[in-house]
């Protein structure tokens, strides 16, 4: 068989590193370059979302996707197609399917007959995306089965549990029903009957005995339901045949309402989720499918240094890759599984109501409807709609967009001029390990004793007008060191100064580089304090005002344009501090939170909480749930970090996570001032000596 229509030619599969235990780029990518024989080679990607862009515009060729990927990728019918299924088991169609369970005993003769009853439900699963486990399939039943309320009073995930409480009597519904703890209460509090069979009614929380597909299942046969929603596998192990439990008699529940014994060899399916799959584009489909179809039988596979062998060890990562001679697209490939268009359908509850995110730049575009659409195809609603417009703030104050993200270094900006209320939500880290931070940075062999003596000296600022710019004023005024603090405060304090961006060059110059760093420098949003500790290497000045945090970070950027030697570190710079004190450990002169997600003025109440209810439900599945991610699979969407190899266009550099208010209370944090605390005090100053602030 000819494989390929050029010896030379080598496709590139699209794969994805984990930080966990799991990854096996790391073992396999290596033999498919180093084997001359090899017709593949590895692409890396930020994540799998990443890699369909690649495959699309040909950097890449292949790649492994989940059912929900591959319903994302259907926007790109004409031009993508599926090859290979890969597949646990060879023999079965479908990666698992969807069954309703009833007792017998319960008068159940039809879907009419479900009113009233109990359910047993696995309930809500905050689970790493492609799992297979999303709120498409996981709702499917109710949503077919019981009206569907749309009260405009009423948040999306409200009417739906009003819904079933109105529909089903006392019931087991355990897990997190909204993303928002307080919000998760309540909802809790207004419909206990679908915690009532629950184990323990008063948590209904993940740790329930019947929390999950197993638990749906004991709380069917332990006679606390009526219904059960499972998955088929489950329900052959749980039942082993066995169709009597001590309630009664278990019987499949059909969607056209008949009723199947359980030993019935193919039972009645509600919906199926389909196997992951092998996307590529059309033009290179064939030629893939045939490379796949060889490496599956290749006698190769017996040696462990083979390209086949690593090659069909990167498509384990899944399961097993099936032989194939059909191309379908991906939306065909989609919609032959039973239900699950169906169930896509259903999943667009109340589908006039969305959220407007104000967007900037045409690379956060593209992040935002990325985010927006991979959550349609998990079922997370309401829709995000992504606004660009170059002036967010106008759009917000006049209430024309619903949010937006708000970084650090525009508040001033934004409060000086538009007033910006309080935020909803705040762009911060796992585990309030880090913080947006300033300190005063010098070359140890330089530094001074405190920050009265920095007066004279040449300081170097990343950003005109910015947090740090503005957080240096409010320190002269909290140290009494300048009462009236303005922009003509640097020029007076120090004797030069310059910034690596300034929009106000009367204010202060911009710092003059005679080269570029390399262009990865900005992939983790760096490139801005990279090039002012810079400053203070090169001669151009005394001080820089950074966050310590990323000192080696910045130092391994600037280690080759620069020559440093490698035992140039962070012990080579010291941090002035005040109240007379200096030490080479960080020492902040105040902290922020990375940034802010801003609302309209006068939004309602209720309108604002499923605000934020969507977007911690977009964070709980496509943000940073852990610093180890111990998954199996790779991450479908980063919500934070870089987009397309470059700096997070979307969210404020090391963002995390997503906290309310009252959860970012609840932790400690710095002992420095914060700053969003104390910046009112530069506008509460003298207006004649206040000057452009």
């Amino acid at each position: 068989m000819v494989l390929l229509a050029k010896a030379n030619v080598k496709y590139k599969i699209c794969v994805v590193t984990s930080n966990g235990g799991n990854d096996k780029t790391r073992d396999h990518c290596p033999p498919l370059s180093i084997d001359k024989s090899s017709q593949v080679e590895c692409v890396f990607a930020t994540d799998k979302l990443h890699c369909l862009r690649k495959i699309l515009n040909g950097e890449a060729d292949f790649g492994v996707f989940q059912a929900e990927e591959i319903s994302y990728a259907t926007q790109w019918d004409d031009y993508l197609s599926i090859t290979n299924e890969i597949r646990i088991f060879e023999d079965e169609n479908f990666d698992y399917n969807m069954v309703v369970l009833i007792n017998e005993d319960a008068g159940i003769k039809n879907l009419n007959d479900l009113k009233g009853k109990r359910l047993c439900h696995p309930g809500f699963y905050r689970g790493e995306p492609g799992n297979g486990w999303s709120n498409l399939i996981s709702q499917y039943f109710e949503r077919i089965i019981v009206p569907q309320k749309c009260d405009p009073q009423l948040s999306i995930i409200e009417n739906q549990l009003k819904s079933l409480s109105q529909f089903f009597d006392e019931s087991c519904k355990p897990g997190q029903w909204d993303p928002d703890p307080d919000m998760d209460n309540i909802l809790k509090d207004r419909y206990p009957n679908l915690c009532a069979n629950c184990k323990n009614p008063s948590k209904c929380n993940d740790n329930d005995q019947f929390w999950g597909r197993q638990g749906a299942l004991q709380c069917l046969s332990d006679c606390f339901g009526d219904i059960s929603w499972a998955r088929l596998s489950d329900v052959k192990i749980h039942f082993k045949g066995d169709s009597t439990n001590a309630c009664s008699k278990i019987s499949f529940l059909c969607p056209d309402g008949t009723l199947q014994s359980m030993d019935t060899p193919n039972p009645c399916i509600w919906v199926s989720r389909p196997w992951p799959a092998v996307i590529t584009r059309n033009s290179t489909s064939l030629n893939i499918q045939r490379m796949i179809n060889y490496v599956n039988t290749a006698k190769e596979l017996k040696n462990a240094t083979s390209w086949q062998w690593a090659l069909n060890n990167l498509l384990l990562y899944y399961s097993e890759p099936i032989s194939s001679n059909i191309i379908r697209s991906p939306k065909e490939y989609i919609f032959s599984a039973p239900g699950y268009r169906k169930a896509e359908e259903k999943g667009q509850l109340c589908k006039d109501r969305g959220y407007s995110m104000c967007i900037e730049t045409i690379t956060a575009l593209k992040k935002c409807q990325a985010l927006s659409d991979i959550s349609i195809s998990y079922g997370i609603q309401p829709k995000l709609n992504c606004i660009l417009t170059p002036n967010c703030a106008k759009k917000l104050k006049d209430g024309e967009v619903d949010m937006m993200v708000l970084d650090a270094d525009k508040i001033a900006f934004f409060k000086r001029n538009y007033g910006i209320s309080k935020p909803v939500l705040y762009a911060t880290s796992l585990y309030h390990h880090l913080y947006r931070k300033m300190s005063a940075v010098m070359l140890t062999k330089n530094v001074v004793g405190d920050l009265q003596q920095l007066k004279g000296k040449k300081a170097c600022f990343p950003l005109y007008d910015g947090y740090v710019w503005n957080s240096f004023l409010i320190t002269l005024k909290l140290e009494n060191i300048e009462l009236f603090p303005n922009n003509d405060t640097m020029k007076n304090f120090f004797k030069e100064s310059c910034a690596i961006l300034s929009s106000n060059q009367n204010a202060i110059t911009e710092c003059d580089f005679d080269d570029i760093l390399p262009e990865d420098s900005n992939k983790n949003g760096m490139w801005i304090e990279t090039q002012t500790l810079r400053c203070i290497i090169e001669g151009g000045g005394d001080v820089a005002f950074i966050n310590t945090l990323h000192i080696n970070q910045y130092l391994d950027i600037l280690r080759s344009p620069l020559n440093l030697p490698n035992n140039y570190d962070i012990h080579n710079f010291s941090t002035v501090c005040n109240r007379k004190f200096r030490t080479s450990v960080d020492c902040p002169l105040s902290w922020s939170y990375f940034g802010h997600i801003l609302a309209k003025p006068n939004i309602s109440s209720i309108l604002k909480k499923e605000m934020t209810s969507l977007l911690l439900n977009m964070d709980m599945t496509f943000g940073r749930r852990t610093k180890l991610n111990n998954n199996l699979l790779p991450p479908v969407f980063s919500m934070y970090g870089p987009f397309d190899d470059f700096a997070d266009p979307l969210f404020p550099a090391d963002t995390e996570k997503l906290e309310t208010i009252k959860q970012s209370k609840e932790h400690r944090t710095p002992v420095s001032p914060q700053y969003e605390s104390y910046i009112h005090i530069l506008n509460d100053l003298k207006p004649t000596t206040f000057g452009l602030m």
